[in-house]
């Protein structure tokens, strides 16, 4: 007990200057040549990522490195009373569940967060179609990521798939109740919350623009034109890297589960039939709601 009161108050001594600190991005023509520079580590307040799997992961995390170009460990929330961590500044990314538990570490621990949610809706349908990706492989595995599915899976039609992803059985998990247990972040009014949906480009990149400029206030980074400019021009490239990985030119790759390519929104109208939304109002309805995406029950 006296040694974790110990590392939280390390903790706070060692970020107690961060909070009052901007960082000051240096205009340089090209302000992400080099990701992982000494010098680009600006003093900025520490934080933590929280994502759920098919809600913009990678285009997140893409997004977050070309603001604050550091390394990103993944793990649980419970590595934030681990002392190393706390000294190197880590960027941490994580998939944990929601717990009163969790977000003490994360208050204890003086971070902010930056949560990414996506209409549950569309981020079914998502991965509804990574676990089928999985099942036209040769010897498909039923492990697939973070995910399993059941030795039937990939004979059942697609509604029927879509159901059992929805309510799970003895076999395959439910992704909804996967979901909604990680949403608690979301929903608490504790983090920075942004939208799957807020990251898609357009013409104008207007919404992503001021996305953008949201995350880096937040995390008390000043961008400069240029900086901003990049940022905007790479959300999307997929031939710039990010955390050493280069996305594909298809947009989609199976190794490591990273599935990136910009996603369509408002999909699952032509997949949920009215079967699949009466199981989904009854789980995550009134979630749904209280994120913006539905004024009520009548979609």
């Amino acid at each position: 007990m006296l040694k974790m009161l110990f590392i939280l108050a390390g903790s706070l001594l060692l970020f107690i200057n961060a909070e009052h600190l901007t960082a000051i991005v240096p205009n340089y023509r090209n302000p992400f040549k080099d990701q992982f520079q000494e010098e680009w580590k600006q003093p900025h307040a520490p934080f933590i990522i929280h994502t759920i799997p098919k809600c913009g992961v990678h285009q997140l995390q893409r997004l977050v490195q070309l603001i604050v170009p550091e390394d990103i460990a993944c793990a649980g929330c419970h590595t934030l009373l681990k002392e190393e961590f706390h000294k190197k500044q880590w960027i941490m990314r994580t998939h944990e569940s929601y717990s009163e538990k969790a977000m003490g570490f994360v208050l204890a621990a003086n971070y902010k967060m930056v949560a990414i949610v996506r209409d549950p809706r569309d981020a079914l349908i998502s991965h509804l179609h990574y676990m089928r990706l999985y099942g036209e492989k040769p010897n498909a595995p039923l492990q697939r990521d973070f995910f399993s599915v059941g030795a039937d899976f990939d004979s059942l039609p697609m509604n029927e798939q879509i159901k059992v992803l929805i309510v799970g059985n003895d076999r395959t998990p439910s992704y909804i109740r996967y979901y909604k247990k990680r949403l608690g972040f979301a929903l608490c009014g504790f983090p920075l919350v942004v939208k799957y949906e807020h990251l898609q480009p357009s013409k104008t990149n207007q919404r992503l623009e001021k996305t953008v400029k949201k995350i880096a206030t937040y995390l008390r980074v000043r961008l400069s034109e240029d900086h901003l400019a990049f940022i905007l021009q790479n959300c999307y490239n997929n031939q710039v890297a990010y955390a050493g990985i280069t996305p594909p030119k298809d947009g989609k790759d199976m190794m490591g589960g990273i599935v990136y390519k910009r996603a369509s929104t408002g999909n699952w109208k032509a997949f949920l039939t009215e079967e699949h939304k009466d199981l989904l109002k009854a789980l995550i309805g009134e979630d749904l709601i209280r994120l913006g995406y539905e004024k009520d029950y009548g979609w």
